[in-house]
Parts: structure tokens; sequence; C-alpha cells
């Protein structure tokens, strides 16, 4: 097998940057968000779109959640908000980050930073930092995350927000792994799923439980990684989300695979399709095809054609562009093992054009939204400055009625004192 999608070994730090899942596989939290739609005020719509990310934003939403907070954002510039405007960058930033468009988002971020840091409120500092701990992690600067995800710990504990500094905890746990400190990694992951089970996250406890299979996998621990990843699945059944499900039982198929048990994968895996057609989010479908033709790619060629086609159809479909380059670029491996070297040539230069197109829409895309906010941070540059001369213009207003008040009061102590002066003057030469 050459590749399977989602394994259940992620690397780490995806597992943290993915948009959160709604704890209701069937609600739309945004789309169906009536107060949100039927509220009125800017400021009010920020604060319900950070509700709305905290208590769990379907996937599938991911898209409308970046076109409010734009729309948001540019209104908050326009409107001289400097609060509304700052939150809203920060829930720029989180759709940056899990972009992987590190450098837009660090530049927000720092922005950002300096305006909560004047204005000392812990809360939104500690998403700061957490922010930047995970863009540290996956540019590979390490040491800095650590520090970072700390500093989003000791902020979080200062406004007593203990949901809040466990997820950085777990965080923090996850670069201790990179470090191969893998009992501190261990010993901080077990303390997170302990508060998190408590607290019913069970979303959250599937994903730490994740973390423990990595680290018994490391250490080769197979007995303890075996029940890391049945803890996982029983958890993501427990959290009644399908998505989460699917991908828990996407997770056990590989594990099935590569404990050699074919059949026992196969089931599984089309048990995680049969799941996300369920949830009717074609990204995942694809994979799920995509996966299941890769199994059969080992000994059931006619099978592993038939998936890999319908994850090719079913992307073009919908305009996947990369599910539909991967089973392209695997239905050309499959058809060159077979020797037909005709239809491999022609099914790799159909990828190369998707490929090409994809290329061209990702760069077309960042200079876009490159534009677009650079013209957002020079509209709040433009703020700040003008907030600078307001706040300089009342400040000399102050000082100026403080002079003309002080300058009155000093004429009329000298007036006064010159007519005591003149009282006594005439006193003494009626005495004389």
């Amino acid at each position: 097998m050459n590749t399977l999608k989602l394994f259940f070994s992620l690397v780490l730090f995806s597992l943290f940057i993915n948009i959160s899942l709604s704890q209701d596989a069937n609600e739309f939290r945004l789309r169906n968000h009536l107060t949100y739609h039927k509220e009125k005020s800017w400021e009010k719509k920020v604060i319900l779109l950070e509700e709305i990310l905290d208590a769990g934003l379907d996937e599938i939403e991911f898209e409308l959640f970046r076109i409010e907070v734009e729309k948001l954002y540019n209104y908050t510039v326009l409107k001289n908000d400097a609060l509304s405007m700052n939150q809203s960058r920060l829930l720029l930033a989180h759709v940056l980050v899990t972009q992987h468009n590190f450098l837009e988002a660090n530049k927000i971020l720092m922005t950002t930073k300096i305006y909560f840091e004047k204005n000392k409120n812990e809360k939104y500092l500690g998403l700061i930092h957490r922010y930047l701990g995970m863009i540290q992690s996956g540019q590979d600067l390490n040491p800095i995350a650590l520090s970072s995800f700390n500093a989003s710990i000791d902020y979080y504990k200062k406004c007593n927000l203990p949901l809040e500094y466990t997820h950085s905890e777990a965080l923090g746990a996850s670069i201790l792994i990179k470090f191969k400190a893998y009992d501190a990694a261990e010993k901080t992951i077990r303390r997170c799923i302990e508060f998190m089970t408590k607290k019913k996250k069970y979303i959250t406890v599937f994903r730490y439980y994740n973390m423990l299979a990595t680290i018994y996998s490391v250490k080769n621990e197979n007995a303890k990684e075996k029940w890391a990843n049945q803890k996982s699945y029983d958890y993501a059944v427990k959290s009644k989300n399908l998505t989460v499900i699917s991908l828990a039982q996407n997770n056990l198929a590989i594990v099935k695979y590569f404990e050699g048990n074919i059949d026992e994968a196969l089931k599984l895996f089309h048990k995680a399709l049969e799941t996300r057609i369920n949830t009717g989010k074609i990204k995942l479908i694809c994979e799920s095809y995509f996966n299941i033709a890769e199994v059969y790619a080992e000994n059931n060629r006619a099978k592993a054609k038939e998936y890999f086609n319908k994850s090719r159809n079913l992307a073009k479909k919908e305009n996947l562009l990369t599910d539909e380059g991967d089973a392209l670029l695997a239905l050309s491996g499959l058809y060159d093992t077979e020797k037909d070297f005709k239809t491999s040539q022609l099914l790799l230069k159909e990828y190369i054009q998707v490929k090409e197109k994809i290329d061209e829409l990702n760069s077309k895309e960042q200079i876009e939204r490159s534009n677009t906010f650079n013209a957002y941070e020079v509209e709040s540059v433009k703020i700040g400055m003008g907030l600078e001369k307001e706040t300089l213009k009342r400040n000399i207003k102050k000082f100026q009625t403080v002079v003309a008040v002080m300058s009155s009061g000093y004429l009329i102590l000298m007036i006064l004192y010159f007519l005591r002066r003149k009282r006594r003057f005439n006193s003494i030469s009626k005495g004389s």
C-alpha cells in the first residue's frame, strides 16, 4: 500500500489546528444560528462567532465561517471599533492557522497582541499565545512553541479558565512528544483526559487518547497502544458525532490493516464510508473511497480501480481538486503496474493538469488574501493613528482647560494680593 488518508498517527499538530467539531453531527451551528443571523450589532456578532467556535464549529461550515469573519473584520475597521476589530482579528487568525497560512496569521496576532497587552486582557492573551504556539509548532520551532503554550496556560490560569488552560497543556504535551519526553507527555495527557472526561468533552477525549496511542506506538508498547486506540474509539462513539465516529472507524481500520487483519480492516473502512455518507460530507467520502481502493490494490485490482474511480468522479463533480489529483495519480500507478502504459500516461497527464490548476488557484488565492489583509491592516493603522490623534486632542484640550483654570486661579490670586497690598498701603498712608 502506498498511502492511507487520515492515518491514525497523524502529526500531533494537526490534531489541534483542525476546526473543532460540533457535538451534534446534525447541527450546523452557524448556518442554523437564528440569533446570529438576526443580530444587527457587529459587536454582538463578533461575540456570537466566538461562542460558535468555542461550542464547536462543524468543519462543513468552515467556508461560511471564514466569509462571515472577513465581513465582520472589514465592518469593524470601517466603524473605528478597536475592540471588535481586534476580536475579529483573532477569529481571522483561527482561520489562517487552520489553513497553515502562518505568515499572515502571525502578522495579525502580533498586532492584536499589542492591543490586548495594553488592555491587560488575560483571556485573549491566552488565546493569542496558543495560536502563536501552533504556528511555531507548525514551523518546527518547538522550544519557542512550548514557551508560547506555557504563557497561554499562565494567562488562562490568571482569569480562571480551566477548560482553556487544560487544552493548552495538551498542546504543550504534543511538543514534549516531539522532544521524546514521553513520560512527561503521557502524565500531562492523562491529567487532561481525566479533566475533559469529567466535563463530558468526549470529542476532545477522543483526540487525547489518539495522542496516547501515538506515544505507545513510538515506544513499541503494543498492548497499551491497542488499549488507547480502543478508548479513542469508545469516546468517539460516546460523542454521538458521526464525523468523529467515522474518523475513529477509519483509524481502527488502519490499525487492523497493519496488524495484517485485512478482512477486518475492509469491514471497518466500509463502516466509516457508510457513516460518512450519512453525514453528507463529500471530502470525507472521497477519502474513504480512496482508502478502500488502497486496500484492494494489494490483491483485487478491479475493485481498486472501481473505488479509485468513485473517489475521482465524486471529487471532480464537487471540484475537490486535491482529492481528484490523488485518485488520478493512484490510478496511473495501478495501470502502470499492469503494463497498460497508454492509460497510465493519459491519467498522469490529467493529474498534471489538475496539479497545475491547484498551484494556480493557490497562488492566486494567496495573493488576493495577502492584498486583502494588507488593505485591512493599512486601514487598521489609520484607525489606530486616528484614535491616537483623538486621544492627543482630548489630552491637549484637558491640558488647555487645566492651564486655563490654573491661569484664572493665579490671576484671581494676584488680583486679591494686589488689592490687599493696596488696602494696606492706604491704611499706612492714612496713619501717617
